[in-house]
């Protein structure tokens, strides 16, 4: 992401609080699937926590490409943020347990770090549309 202009790169990253609730997009035997998570922001890098069984795990040891959405919402206006990249899943103990330690809402579903109903994944940015409130043409970012 190196060839965003640190402005625009600022504006896009304000966006993003330590926990928002963007739409992630897989895919399923060529069919799109949508659903909304919870994207935690931590040390500059985007995760997802989910549970091992849940369809999105299956769908990305399939095909890891993914797509994030985040309306944005300015009053009147309507904008987003549309990131596409690779979704990886970590299974480094260590930032497992920073993420989970990192999240509030963890031990709601979760009982530790290792437990194995925990999944996390960790989404490579490799590509941003940007559609500021109020703009009638995105911004594509793509290295």
């Amino acid at each position: 992401m190196d060839k965003i202009p640190d402005d625009v790169k600022q504006q896009i990253w304000s966006n993003f609080d330590e926990y928002r609730v963007v739409y992630l997009a897989t895919s399923e035997n060529n069919q799109p699937r949508v659903r909304p998570v919870t994207l935690v922001y931590l040390d500059s890098r985007f995760y997802i926590l989910t549970g091992t069984g849940d369809a999105k795990v299956k769908q990305i040891a399939g095909n890891p490409m993914v797509e994030l959405c985040l309306p944005l919402d300015g009053g009147e206006n309507t904008g987003y943020v549309r990131m596409s990249g690779r979704a990886v899943i970590i299974n480094e103990m260590k930032i497992k347990e920073k993420v989970a330690a990192n999240v509030d809402y963890f031990n709601t579903y979760w009982k530790d770090a290792g437990d194995t109903d925990y999944t996390l994944l960790e989404i490579d940015i490799r590509g941003i549309e940007y559609l500021e409130p109020g703009e009638m043409l995105a911004q594509k970012y793509i290295p």
